[in-house]
């Protein structure tokens, strides 16, 4: 069974090499670099180099934005369309990294043919769901700017004047989007090939999406659980992350600290990796773990 890494990419790009060097001699990749970034022509060239690679740089996305959400759709038509029968996609970010061995993964992924493993949370398992579902109910503008970007206070203050007015006047967008989630999944070939066909025929879903707060958290989750799909879905993203720990950011940048949780924890990526920062030595580590002969 073959598959297909769907990978959106924004720095770290020495890094993101030297990972599809590593990753290609197994699968096919295919990765978006955000418009924004600046990558040296000398790197750019060596990227696209890379057996087993399709690099694109297509849109500028905002954090938040529904503009990732329509860079991954890119690549997963470009995927689908090669021809080359996947049996799974998986999407993450150049900050992921693959801690299992190839073999490994794809016995893992043959044991479970069919399933697709998304991280689904419903609003009633949040301590507050008012709060999830004002996610959904106002109109919230990312795709426009970047509100972790250069002028993020202002958008920040604009956002929360936004939100009362829209209150005031009793806006109450009807679509509910029940389930949330990471965007990063792996996924069967036939619920991709459904995906797109429904986003391609259904273009309101998308055109509403786009408006909630983090849209990308409510894509996956939504479709496959109002689809013929949903008694495929395992509430399991596989991607190791620390999020509750109150002493580092929200996903908390992995280091060696980390290394025997991560490897005790059978997921099959870990995020969030700064190879070339923090997570250095850990990087290294499981690199060498999966990749050396």
């Amino acid at each position: 069974m073959k598959h297909a890494f769907i990978i959106t990419a924004y720095c770290d790009f020495e890094a993101l090499c030297r990972q599809l060097t590593e990753y290609a001699a197994y699968f096919d990749c295919y990765v978006h670099i955000d418009k924004k970034s600046r990558v040296p022509a000398e790197l750019m060239q060596k990227l696209k180099e890379i057996p087993n690679v399709r690099l694109i740089q297509k849109y500028k996305i905002n954090w938040g934005g529904v503009q990732h959400v329509y860079a991954i759709l890119s690549l997963l038509r470009m995927a689908e369309a090669s021809g080359k029968n996947y049996g799974y996609y998986h999407i993450m970010s150049a900050n992921s990294l693959l801690i299992q061995k190839p073999s490994d993964f794809c016995a893992f992924f043959e044991k479970n043919r069919g399933k697709n493993f998304v991280e689904l949370s419903k609003e009633e398992n949040f301590g507050n769901a008012e709060v999830l579902r004002e996610r959904c109910r106002y109109f919230y503008f990312q795709f426009l700017y970047n509100i972790r970007g250069r002028h993020a206070a202002f958008w920040k203050r604009f956002e929360v004047v936004s939100k009362r007015i829209q209150a005031k006047i009793h806006v109450n967008r009807k679509r509910v989007y029940p389930y949330k989630g990471y965007l990063y999944c792996s996924l069967s070939a036939d619920f991709v090939t459904y995906l797109l066909s429904y986003c391609k025929t259904n273009p309101r879903y998308l055109r509403g999406l786009k408006y909630c707060w983090v849209c990308e958290e409510f894509f996956f989750q939504n479709l496959i659980m109002e689809s013929e799909f949903a008694k495929t879905a395992v509430h399991d993203s596989l991607i190791f992350s620390i999020w509750d720990d109150p002493s580092r950011k929200r996903p908390a940048t992995l280091d060696m600290r980390d290394y025997g949780e991560i490897r005790a924890s059978q997921k099959m990526f870990a995020r969030k990796i700064d190879a070339e920062g923090a997570s250095k030595e850990l990087f290294e580590r499981l690199v060498a773990d999966c990749f050396d002969k």
